[in-house]
């Protein structure tokens, strides 16, 4: 299986977001990987066949746009990483 760990900068601290990202971690099959409490940051892991439904391409380490609806809850992607299990 291929994961893609995403780099997501939030427009609100971590402990503010957290239900958002929970649910849009649970709809898109992911993980949180890492959610410092005072910090707009967040990194998850993503399964490859959700990344390209959202993003409608094959991941690369870049900047990606926010999915449309996001925008008041993500103000950044980029991929980080692209792992192989």
């Amino acid at each position: 299986m291929i994961r893609i760990l995403l780099d997501i900068e939030l427009q609100q601290p971590y402990s503010n977001s957290l239900d958002t990202l929970t649910a849009f971690c649970s709809v898109w099959d992911s993980v949180i990987l890492f959610g410092g409490t005072y910090r707009e940051k967040a990194i998850i892991s993503m399964p490859l066949r959700h990344f390209k439904k959202i993003f409608k391409t094959n991941p690369s380490i870049k900047n990606y746009p926010i999915p449309s609806g996001m925008g008041t809850f993500i103000g950044a992607i980029r991929v980080k990483e692209i792992e192989v299990e």
